[in-house]
């Protein structure tokens, strides 16, 4: 998700309290630490699998917002890159290279080492010699083709992924590679102004399109109505959508005087509205309208950052540091903490009567082990990857 970001062309006004680097600079630092919030976010989520004999964890469940703000900061980035190359011969390949570059190989290692380690497990469980083999289930409920192919999340076996637990999380990333696929061809043949009537239809039938499928699988569960329109491509197009819609708006407004009210307007009836559906509990028609309202606050957020407001907070060291390791961080630390959430393997350690020692014992070193190998995995491989764009896609 690292994107240029350049200065908007259109108008001559530009507020005087906003520093002027932010229009200059390609580059943002402070949009490395929004990402680093979103997957501190999500880090918090599922961190709350292992303390779960803590009442303060209920709580980090709503850090799953985090994947929302991704896919917001992705579709402004990516939408900024688009517009600024859309008459260069070279467009779709230079974009489809350097997307794959930064997606595909950490993803295909990943999933070629977890279905290794599945299999190798769900062996030695079979003969009961894995620790905490009855904890774990280590057989796959979707084909691997699927997640080859990233379509793993238009299959209705593997809405819930309980037995896929380690490669769940990708769910995410088959909404963002389905999206790119249409959405370059958009910007290349469509008007700004016709883009901007796409993205708003788009956002304005989602969550329509929710309420008809809640509608349709109404005698189902509530909890498989959440699952199918949280990971399914056509009902999660919000918060990514907005994110394109951002940069369009960005370039009309953003160097003007009351774009500051704009956006933070936006953030504070985004706020309103997610609290609002929230509130509503597992009522399927209330919380249609929340990823609607995600998307609204994150924009304006995104849109108040670039502004230059909240700089001394998302300039924080350690915030742009993880937003710098993010999409290792958000592939690998899942796999941890599932092993880490073991209650069997506390027992066999003689930690039984010790669980919330055990349990933040565990937090601790699947943080520490995550952050590693992520830290790794940037350095040793994503950077160098990614420093083949200059050769393959100048």
């Amino acid at each position: 998700m690292v994107a240029s970001l350049q200065a908007s062309a259109a108008g001559d006004m530009h507020l005087p309290d906003v520093p002027q680097e932010v229009y200059e600079r390609k580059h943002v630092p402070a949009l490395d630490g929004v990402r680093g919030v979103a997957i501190a976010m999500v880090v918090l989520t599922h961190l709350g699998a292992i303390l779960r004999d803590f009442g303060f964890v209920r709580y980090f469940e709503f850090g799953w917002m985090g994947v929302d703000l991704f896919f917001v900061l992705s579709g402004f980035l990516i939408t900024r890159i688009l517009l600024d190359t859309r008459n260069d011969e070279r467009y779709f390949r230079r974009f489809y290279i350097r997307r794959g570059l930064r997606i595909w190989p950490l993803y295909y290692v990943y999933l070629g080492l977890t279905l290794l380690f599945l299999s190798v497990m769900g062996h030695l469980a079979q003969k009961g010699s894995a620790a905490g083999g009855g904890h774990f289930d280590f057989a796959m409920t979707s084909p691997v083709w699927l997640y080859l192919l990233f379509v793993q999340n238009l299959n209705p076996a593997s809405l819930f992924s309980l037995r896929d637990a380690m490669l769940a999380i990708t769910w995410s990333l088959c909404i963002e590679e389905h999206f790119y696929l249409a959405w370059p061809v958009c910007v290349r043949n469509f008007s700004r102004r016709a883009l901007r009537w796409i993205l708003i239809a788009i956002l304005a039938a989602s969550p329509f399109l929710r309420l008809a499928a809640a509608h349709v699988g109404r005698n189902k569960p509530y909890n498989f109505w959440y699952q199918m329109v949280n990971r399914c491509t056509p009902f999660h197009l919000d918060s990514i959508t907005a994110g394109c819609l951002l940069c369009l708006v960005w370039l009309s407004i953003g160097r003007h005087r009351g774009s500051i009210y704009f956006f933070a307007s936006l953030f504070a009836a985004g706020l309103c509205g997610t609290v609002f559906c929230l509130m509503g509990g597992r009522n399927a028609s209330v919380f249609s309208f929340c990823y609607t309202a995600l998307a609204a606050m994150f924009s304006g957020l995104v849109g108040l950052t670039l502004l230059g407001r909240f700089t001394a907070i998302f300039t924080q060291p350690f915030l742009r540091y993880l937003g710098k390791i993010s999409f290792g961080l958000y592939l690998i630390h899942p796999s941890l903490f599932v092993i880490f959430q073991s209650h069997r393997v506390f027992d066999r350690l003689g930690m039984a009567r010790h669980i919330l020692v055990a349990e933040c014992v565990a937090a601790l070193l699947a943080c520490a082990l995550s952050l590693s190998l992520a830290h790794l995995s940037w350095k040793f491989f994503e950077s160098r990857v990614l420093s083949l764009k200059a050769r393959l896609a100048p």
